[in-house]
C-alpha cells in the first residue's frame, strides 16, 4: 500500500464509534487523546447519469472479456422502466465429419448451460423462449461487441420452449454414447422446429472444415418473453464451452448416434433499455431530484456521478481517512425482495483522454484486502448501505495528482446483472449520501 493502511484500519474503528458528526468549518470533536476531527462534507452535489454501451465480447481476446452470465428475460415496471435482452451466438463445426447421408433424424437440440447469478425479478414467472437463425455473422464487420450492438435474424422462430427455469437441479436425458439416461449440469434445452432441423441435418452433411461451415451458419438469436417481470442467467464463459452447443440426435439402424456443434465461442447481447415514463426519465430531466433520490442499474443502465469539487478547500488537512457513504433508499412503491439491490460497487474517474479509470483505493483493494468496501451491509439502524474508501484518491486530488473532481459510482458486475437500487441523495433529511473524513489537527 501506498497509503497508511495501518493507520486507516486504527483511525476507522474510532470513526464509525463516534455518533456525532460536524461540516466543513465546524470546531473540533472532543476527541483531544488522537486530535483528530470528524468531518462530514454534505450536502455534496451528485447525480443520476446516463451510462455509454458497455462492451461485452471481443472476438480472439478470451480473457478481459470472459464474461460468465449473460441475462435473458424483460422486466418493465414504473421507476426504472423497460429492460429486455436478446443473446447472439454463433455455431462452429466439431472435431470430425457429420456422415448424416443414409441416417435417420430424430431431434436437433440447442443446449445452454445455466448461470444461477442471473436470476432476477420473479423467480417463479414462466418464459417463452424463442430461437432465431441469424442471417449475418460476427466477424463480417467489427470485433468488438457491446451492449447496444445487434444482429440481423430472421423473423420467424425456429424452435421455442415456454418452461419456469430451473437452474439448480440436475437435467436427466438420454446419452447415445451410454445408451442410457444420465445427468446433466442445469441447463436449457430448445428443441428446433423439424423444419429447421431437417435443412440443417441435409445441408451439413460431410462439411468438412468450420471455415466452410460458418460461411453458411451464422448462429442464433434468443429471446425470452416471461409471464411476469423476470430475468436468468446462461453461463457463456470460455470454461462452460463443451457444455453447449446444438446437439444433432440421429440414428443408423439399430444404434443411436449425436454429433455436437459448438455454439457461441462468439456471443454478445443486446440490452433495449427504455426509461420512457419511469422515474428514471424523470430523475434525467431534472437533477434537483437527485437531492433527496439517486439511481443506479446494471448494464448499460444509469449510475451516479459524484462532486468532488468541495475537496478544494482542503488543501491544507492532515487527512488519514476518506469514505463515502450511501443508504439503500426504502419506497412504498419499490420491493427491494423482488428487485435486490446491487450487490457491489466500484469507483472511477475519467482521466485526462476522457477514459474511465478505476480509482487507486479499489484497484489496491482487489490484491491486498477489501478495505475498500462497497459491498451492501446491514447498518444499525435498520437500513442497507454501502461504504467506500477514498482515501488515496482523495489525497491525490487534494495534492493535484488527480485533475479530475469527478467520480461515477458503477456496479462491479454492469455487464452481466439486472439488478438496480436506489440510494438516498446528499440532501435527503434523515440518511444523506456523503463523504466522511477524519482529519489530524495540531
Amino acid at each position: 500500500m501506498t497509503r497508511n493502511i495501518f493507520l486507516f484500519l486504527i483511525v476507522a474503528s474510532v470513526m464509525f464509534a463516534c455518533s456525532d458528526d460536524s461540516n466543513i468549518g465546524s470546531e473540533l470533536l472532543n476527541n483531544e487523546s488522537l486530535n483528530l476531527e470528524f468531518v462530514d462534507i454534505s450536502p455534496l452535489p451528485m447525480s443520476t447519469v446516463t451510462e455509454d454501451p458497455v462492451p461485452l465480447f471481443i472476438i480472439g481476446d478470451f480473457g478481459t472479456s470472459d464474461l460468465s452470465t449473460y441475462p435473458l428475460g424483460s422486466v418493465d415496471e414504473p421507476i426504472f422502466g423497460s429492460n429486455q435482452t436478446t443473446i447472439f451466438m454463433d455455431i462452429h463445426k466439431s472435431v470430425g465429419t457429420p456422415e448424416f447421408d443414409g441416417k435417420t433424424l430424430d431431434s436437433i437440440v440447442l443446449l445452454l448451460p445455466y448461470d444461477t447469478l442471473g436470476t432476477y425479478g420473479n423467480l417463479d414467472a414462466s418464459h417463452l423462449i424463442e430461437v432465431f437463425e441469424l442471417t449475418e455473422g460476427f466477424e463480417e464487420d467489427v470485433d468488438t461487441f457491446f451492449s447496444n450492438t445487434s444482429f440481423a435474424y430472421e423473423p420467424v422462430a425456429i424452435g421455442s420452449v415456454d418452461l419456469v427455469p430451473n437452474t439448480r437441479d440436475s437435467v436427466f436425458a438420454y446419452a447415445p454414447t451410454e445408451d442410457s439416461i444420465i445427468g446433466y449440469l442445469p441447463h436449457l434445452r430448445i428443441k428446433l422446429d423439424d423444419a429447421f432441423a431437417m435443412a440443417f441435418f441435409e445441408e451439413n452433411d460431410g462439411v468438412v472444415d468450420d471455415t466452410t461451415f460458418i460461411k453458411e451458419n451464422f448462429g442464433f438469436a434468443i429471446r425470452s418473453t416471461p409471464s411476469d417481470n423476470s430475468f436468468f442467467g446462461l453461463n457463456l464463459a470460455n470454461s462452460s464451452l463443451n457444455q453447449r452447443e446444438l446437439a444433432v440426435y440421429y440414428s443408423e439402424v439399430d444404434s443411436a448416434i449425436r454429433y455436437d456443434f459448438p455454439v457461441a465461442v462468439n456471443r454478445s447481447y443486446f440490452a433495449d433499455i427504455d426509461y420512457s415514463g419511469s422515474d428514471i426519465e424523470t430523475a434525467l430531466t431534472d437533477p434537483a431530484i437527485g437531492d433527496s433520490l439517486l439511481y443506479v442499474q446494471g448494464m448499460e443502465g444509469v449510475n451516479i456521478k459524484i462532486d468532488l469539487s468541495a475537496l478544494d478547500d482542503l488543501s491544507d488537512v492532515s487527512l488519514n481517512v476518506a469514505e463515502l457513504e450511501f443508504f439503500v433508499a426504502e419506497l412504498g412503491e419499490d420491493n427491494l425482495d423482488l428487485y435486490p439491490p446491487i450487490d457491489a460497487f466500484y469507483l472511477a474517474y475519467e482521466d485526462e483522454d476522457g477514459d474511465r479509470v478505476f480509482i487507486e483505493d479499489y484497484v489496491e483493494s482487489l490484491s491486498i484486502s477489501n478495505f475498500f468496501g462497497g459491498t451492501l451491509e446491514d447498518d444499525t439502524n435498520g437500513l442497507k448501505k454501502y461504504t467506500l474508501g477514498v482515501t488515496s484518491h482523495v489525497l491525490d486530488i487534494i495534492s493535484g495528482e488527480i485533475a479530475s473532481k469527478e467520480l461515477f459510482l458503477v456496479p462491479v458486475r454492469r455487464e452481466q446483472e439486472v439488478n438496480r437500487t436506489i440510494l438516498y441523495g446528499p440532501n435527503h433529511s434523515q440518511y444523506p449520501a456523503k463523504l466522511r473524513l477524519v482529519i489530524t489537527t495540531n
